[in-house]
């Protein structure tokens, strides 16, 4: 059992699609900051990431599926170079 007080990630959804390629990919939002992958990982960011794929396949004609990834190792670290 984790001692953490903040939020942690413990797992994340994807919304992923397969193309007329055979190659598996995450779609993007384009919202006016850019573009948004539709990857969640919280319960209330899930559902605003569902609305978005639905309008993606509307849009498209094509399907999406919704996969969850929970088995959280951490497998490396980059700090930053600089010091305060």
């Amino acid at each position: 059992m984790s001692d953490y007080r903040g939020f942690r990630i413990t797992e994340i959804h994807a919304i992923t699609g397969v193309g007329d390629d055979d190659e598996e990919s995450i779609p993007a939002w384009f919202a006016a900051t850019g573009p948004i992958p539709l990857i969640p990982a919280d319960p209330k960011r899930l559902e605003d990431i569902k609305a978005m794929a639905q309008r993606i396949a509307d849009a498209t004609a094509q399907s999406f599926k919704i996969t969850q990834f929970s088995v959280r190792e951490d497998i490396g670290e980059i700090k930053s170079t600089k010091t305060n």
